[in-house]
């Protein structure tokens, strides 16, 4: 297969470093030049944030031709898809950008000649929602060390590299040019010069932590956004932008906020899981102005007067105080206030709370930043780096498997031995057909599909449920196999001796008082009670027993 000509040049660099601005000087001057221009994003919020862009540029320049330019480079800006040819392609938040969709731009660009396409992104921020980031590839085919390591530790301050090579699977005929923005004047006003582990340590240092009250501790029904109420508060009425790293920890924003406030004031409004600007909002033109980023709904106006007069079904509509991290990327504010309140990272869920997900939140901000919630929270964040591709990918055929191997599971009257268990899961194994998207993955990323463990297979069915929709399987097999497992486990501790033994302190002492049965319908209880319903049950701490007995 011959090689693509089209070339490609990289621009990166931290928020702040002027990577917008220079995608838009660039694409400015190849369309004065009599090029033909096409900009590409990733979100509806990065395309904003490059008209945002624009729009200073055509103020700047009034009623000149040059401010005629400017604006007709908004009508090249599109949401992913939309090339038709042109020469000049600007890549803005390549980050975000996922493998096939960069293929199909490839496969339409190796017809054409003299193609550039330039990227302009930041390895550290979020990586692309579905399939595997650009940037992340790019590098990965070029170092030798840990990818996060170095984005964390080196990347933009030592930078070694002028150009990059493209991975095969690309098939580009030249290296990829290397462009980095080192000078940060967004933080040179923080004092600092780059977001790095000094400037990390100096937020994090300054994180904002109310403690849970001790009767409500084990309330699983107590709100700690409550705790915060005041910040909260402040921020609505000084326009800063709340975000928060998922959906649950929203609601807990707004349900505190919603109780003191007009929900009215709320800057977003939701609609079938998508969110604008509010329109009803008190000052919807200020808005527009600090939350620019955010897409206006449409025929805004109209939409006002329709809820002022009744005319609109208000029930399909849900006001918000907040935002995720994710709809902010490539987004500049004054000011950020990022939520985490007081609910621990629950260890299965640790790849999500990343130190890119920090990253990406803080450097929303060009003047102030605010952490609500507990400071072990955010420190924790700043050291768990994204899932590698072998982890995010290899086990796509594995769980696939598991999937099947409980539905089959789930038919056989027979009960089935460890053993034999494992034995079907591996026929069921070399079954399993992925989708193209998934085959193509493990193949960019050279990435092999491991088949779990035997013992990692055991621990899989702490998932496995014996009432499916109302449909009860005749083999409780989540007993069976892992609580079992878990038990042979606990024992050997105990005849070790050693500091996980049972039978130290309360708890173990109720554990081990417990026959079979008891013990089975406490592991029952401890997924199916409450916590206050639970200790009302056996006088116990539902979250000290769980862990007693996983």
């Amino acid at each position: 297969m011959e090689n693509n000509k089209t070339k490609v040049s990289l621009t990166a660099g931290e928020p702040g470093a002027g990577k917008s601005y220079t995608l838009i000087q660039q694409a400015y001057q190849a369309l004065i030049s009599g090029k033909s221009v096409y900009i590409m994003t990733p979100t509806h919020s990065a395309k904003a944030n490059l008209i945002t862009t624009i729009d200073k540029q055509v103020d700047e320049f009034k009623d000149s031709v040059s401010a005629q330019h400017y604006d007709d480079l908004k009508s090249t800006i599109h949401v992913l898809y939309g090339y038709k040819g042109q020469q000049e392609v600007f890549i803005d938040e390549i980050g975000m950008i996922n493998i096939t969709t960069l293929f199909g731009l490839f496969y339409q660009t190796e017809r054409i000649e003299n193609v550039h396409v330039h990227l302009f992104g930041d390895i550290k921020q979020l990586p692309a929602i579905k399939g595997n980031s650009v940037i992340e590839q790019l590098l990965r085919n070029n170092l030798k060390t840990s990818l996060w390591q170095f984005a964390n530790d080196k990347c933009y301050d030592n930078f070694m590299f002028k150009e990059l090579l493209a991975p095969d699977m690309w098939h580009l005929d030249k290296p990829v040019d290397v462009t980095i923005l080192n000078h940060n004047h967004r933080l040179n006003e923080l004092g600092y010069t780059s977001y790095n582990n000094d400037f990390f340590t100096d937020v994090i240092n300054k994180t904002i932590e109310i403690a849970t009250p001790e009767e409500q501790e084990f309330n699983p029904d107590f709100n700690s956004a409550t705790l915060y109420l005041g910040h909260l508060l402040k921020a609505v009425k000084d326009y800063s932008l709340i975000l928060t790293p998922t959906h649950k920890r929203g609601d807990e924003i707004n349900s505190a906020l919603k109780a003191n406030n007009n929900e009215t004031l709320a800057p977003f409004i939701i609609n079938n899981k998508k969110t604008y600007l509010n329109p009803v909002h008190k000052d919807y033109e200020l808005l527009k102005l600090k939350f620019g980023f955010i897409p206006e709904i449409e025929d805004a106006d109209l939409f006002a007067q329709g809820w002022t007069h009744g005319k609109v079904d208000k029930d399909q509509y849900e006001f918000s105080f907040c935002t995720t991290v994710h709809k902010a990327q490539g987004a500049t504010v004054s000011s950020v206030v990022f939520y985490m309140g007081n609910e621990p990272i629950a260890n299965g869920h640790k790849e999500h709370y990343s130190n890119n997900m920090l990253y990406t939140s803080v450097t929303r901000a060009s003047d102030e930043i605010k952490l609500l919630g507990k400071l072990n929270s955010f420190e924790l964040m700043h050291t768990i780096y994204p899932k590698s591709a072998q982890t995010r990918c290899g086990h796509y055929r594995a769980d696939g498997a598991v999937k099947l191997l409980f539905k089959r599971l789930r038919e056989i009257d027979e009960t089935l031995g460890v053993d034999d268990i494992y034995s079907l899961y591996q026929d069921v194994f070399n079954t399993i057909e992925l989708s193209e998207e998934q085959e193509t993955e493990l193949l960019n990323y050279s990435v092999k599909s491991n088949i779990y463990t035997k013992e990692q297979l055991i621990r899989k069915f702490k998932d496995y449920k014996i009432n499916t929709y109302g449909v009860f399987a005749k083999n409780d097999y989540k007993y069976l196999v892992y609580d079992k497992f878990i038990d042979r486990i606990n024992a050997k501790k105990q005849a070790k001796g050693g500091a996980n033994s049972k039978g130290k302190g309360k708890v173990q002492t109720f554990i081990n008082s417990l026959s079979d049965e008891q013990l089975k319908a406490v592991k029952t209880d401890v997924e199916s009670l409450s916590m206050v319903k639970f200790k009302a049950k056996y006088n116990m701490d539902r979250r000290a027993v769980t862990k007693a007995i996983a």
